[in-house]
């Protein structure tokens, strides 16, 4: 039983960070299309 919440507690998180990186991903692709990307070589 502890286990199978150790292991969703674990899915739970794995889907979250996919989710929120999806998200930032997409914000970023919005903002670079509005304005020109800034390049710091």
């Amino acid at each position: 039983m502890f286990e199978l919440v150790i292991a969703l507690i674990c899915i739970l998180a794995i889907s979250w960070g996919l989710y929120q990186r999806q998200a930032i991903l997409s914000q970023v692709e919005s903002d670079s299309t509005t304005r020109p990307p800034r390049r710091h070589s």
